[in-house]
């Protein structure tokens, strides 16, 4: 039997708690899918298991991802849009007000989070200017420890 998600209730079952929170929907090979509702910056993460796929239900969120020869892209995603988050890519997210967000992510074994920037810089601000990998780095979201339902 095929396992049916109402997306769309889900949604609302969390926009009408008002505060961040997720559920983990399911686990699709290695990976798990779920829908989290979040706020404010979620510290910079990476993965070694695979690639995260992020869904964006409602809201805005800034992404900024780090790169291998020291630059970084500040990029934002509006409702409807998806993004995949290379395995291994340091990134972080921050929206202002809430977001949802459907997400499918490798497992956490292995996973980092740190507050500061992974190459020791300032992340004071976050507003676009950094992609050139120096200083202006930026804050993001998540905060809820239904991390699993972050990504």
């Amino acid at each position: 039997m095929a396992n049916i998600f109402d997306i769309a209730a889900i949604h609302d079952a969390l926009a009408e708690k008002g505060q961040a929170g997720g559920e983990s929907l399911t686990q699709f090979d290695d990976a798990f899918v779920g829908v989290g509702r979040y706020e404010g910056d979620s510290g910079w993460r990476r993965n070694p298991n695979g690639d995260e796929l992020l869904y964006l239900i409602d809201g805005t969120v800034e992404i900024e991802r780090l790169y291998d020869d020291g630059t970084s892209a500040l990029e934002t995603l509006e409702s409807d849009q998806l993004v995949i988050v290379e395995r291994n890519q340091w990134n972080r997210l921050e929206c202002d007000g809430f977001a949802t967000v459907l997400y499918i992510s490798p497992s956490e074994d292995g996973a980092e989070r740190q507050d500061g920037h992974p190459d020791g810089e300032d992340d004071d601000d976050f507003d676009g200017e950094g992609d050139d990998g120096e200083g202006d780095d930026n804050d993001s979201e998540g905060d809820d420890d239904d991390e699993r339902e972050q990504n």
